[in-house]
């Protein structure tokens, strides 16, 4: 069930609508913020590990992806749970928390992943744990 999933584009714009209106404008020497169809891909990595509590390398999105996509993917992670992470990086676990516990909730209830999380708002929520 879960190995074909990824976060649905309806979702992850939910997710992010508010987030991208937020950032901050940025220098012109510094590139915009994708996020596309990579942080997506991301998400749904940190997605996957946080409710299989598995290994990101054991990702089903990551272990299909093309060569050089795999590599961009695993710099994303490494930055997205390394020390320095991005900015955007950090609002982005927050919100991710709340979804993966509206997913997991789902999961544990009636197992129905067609049913779409409500579009989340911005909230306090707790950092994700850091692997390992």
């Amino acid at each position: 069930m879960l190995s074909t999933r990824s976060v649905p584009p309806d979702e992850w714009q939910a997710l992010t609508v508010d987030l991208i209106a937020g950032e901050r404008p940025r220098p012109p020497r510094f590139r915009a913020t994708d996020w596309g169809q990579p942080k997506r891909l991301l998400a749904s990595v940190v997605v996957w590990i946080h409710l299989t509590q598995s290994e990101y390398f054991f990702a089903p999105r990551m272990a299909t992806c093309a060569t050089k996509v795999r590599r961009d993917l695993y710099g994303q992670w490494r930055r997205f749970h390394g020390k320095r992470p991005y900015r955007h990086h950090i609002s982005l676990k927050a919100r991710l928390v709340t979804y993966m516990n509206e997913l997991a909730h789902r999961i544990d209830g009636d197992g129905d992943l067609t049913a779409r999380t409500p579009a989340l708002s911005a909230t306090a929520t707790p950092t994700l744990p850091s692997p390992g």
